[in-house]
Formats: structure tokens, sequence, C-alpha cells
């Protein structure tokens, strides 16, 4: 089975970084319990998240089911679906704010369809949380890849950046100084023309040990 990996770098603009990594969570029938683990860096500056089973195949093996989460989605056998819903929490030093995000996706697949299924993938950023109240409700598509109904069969590469501005608060000297990022990654494969006799299969993982996901926080001192 392929992995994806994704390196989560947090970056700051300043000579000594200004914030920490803080915590992480994650939820979804792309990332069970049993299909991701977490690896932080020494300083915690970094944090590389490991999947094991970022997969959709028609037939659906799982028969639709969601495992290692608290949803489960009735069985439908014209489409398979996944999904994995990450947090990520930076704790701001005090007296700085978060500038902007700069998100890099450097993810490599396969995708082989049967003429009468079409898939996607798509990687989007949802919003973040700052200093115990909600931050700008501002949603982003970093990736996406659509295959249409014709049939295919192929290995790709994905590379987008995006620049977010973010602007959060200033950190204050007392108090939660913690910044949440929240972004969720979706592979879909669906069949359109009702045949279930199709196969279909699309996989994601990393080009390299370097590649996956990166975020560069960029922050600066508030006034």
């Amino acid at each position: 089975m392929r992995s994806l990996i994704i390196v989560l770098a947090f970056l700051s603009t300043a000579a000594s970084a200004q914030f920490r990594f803080s915590g992480h969570s994650h939820r979804g029938s792309g990332c069970a319990q049993d299909t991701i683990s977490f690896s932080e860096s020494p300083d915690l500056q970094s944090i590389s998240v490991l999947y094991n089973e970022f997969v959709v195949q028609l037939p659906d093996p799982l028969r639709g089911q969601v495992q290692g989460s608290t949803i489960r989605r009735r069985y439908d056998p014209l489409r398979s679906i996944k999904q994995c819903n990450l947090s990520f929490s930076v704790e701001l030093e005090a007296g700085q704010m978060v500038e902007a995000l700069e998100i890099s996706v450097f993810n490599r697949g396969a995708t082989i369809l049967d003429p009468g299924i079409q898939a996607s993938l798509s990687t989007r950023f949802l919003g973040y949380s700052a200093f115990g109240g909600r931050g700008a409700p501002q949603s982003l598509d970093i990736e996406t890849k659509l295959w249409g109904s014709r049939g295919v069969s192929e290995d790709w590469l994905s590379n987008p950046t995006v620049t977010l501005p973010i602007r959060s608060g200033c950190a204050a000297s007392r108090g939660v100084r913690d910044i949440r990022f929240d972004m969720t990654a979706t592979l879909d494969a669906q069949i359109v023309n009702g045949n279930t006799a199709l196969n279909g299969l699309v996989t994601m993982d990393s080009s390299d040990v370097n590649g996956g996901m990166k975020i560069r926080v960029i922050t600066r001192r508030c006034g």
C-alpha cells in the first residue's frame, strides 16, 4: 500500500522562531486510528504525518463504512469516498501575531478508472481559531484534481502553492496564545452510469520523504 507523508514545517520570518508547535488532532475515514501516525521534531517546530491507507476503490471493499470514526456512511455501491480532517496548533510568544500562511502541496498518486467512473481529489484550508475564540471563517482550495468519466490510467504529480492572509489578533502576555489551523483532504470516486460492475482506484502518496504538505507560518510583532 502506498503511503502519504505530510510534513508540516512551521517557520517564522524572525531569526528565531516566535512560536512553537503545540498540538494536533485528526478524524475521518482517510485517517482512521490505525492508519495514521505523527512524528514531532525535537524542537517542536514541525510535525510529520504518515497516512497508510488514503485510497478510494470501486467496488468499495469497506462497503462504504467509515472505520475508526464516529460517523458511518450508508453503503452506496456507486460511490467510494474518504476524508481526513486535520487540526494543527501553534503557540505564539506574547506580542506576536500571524501575518499569513504559505501552504505548499507536493503529492503524487495513481488513478485507474473504467469509463463511467469519475473521481476527484481536494485539499482545503477551512479556517482558524485564535486565543480561545474563532478566527475568520475563511476557506481556501489548496489543491483540486478532477478525472472525468471517459476512463483513465495515469500516475500524476501535484505541486500547488498558495498564500493565505491571516492577520490574527495579538498574543497577550497572559492567557491562551494558541492558534489552531484546520484543513481537510478528500478522495472521491463515483460511478455515473449506474453500472456497478465497473472498477476504479485512486491512491495518493508523497513524492518522497520531503514531499507532502508544508505550511509556513509568517509571524510579525504586533503593532
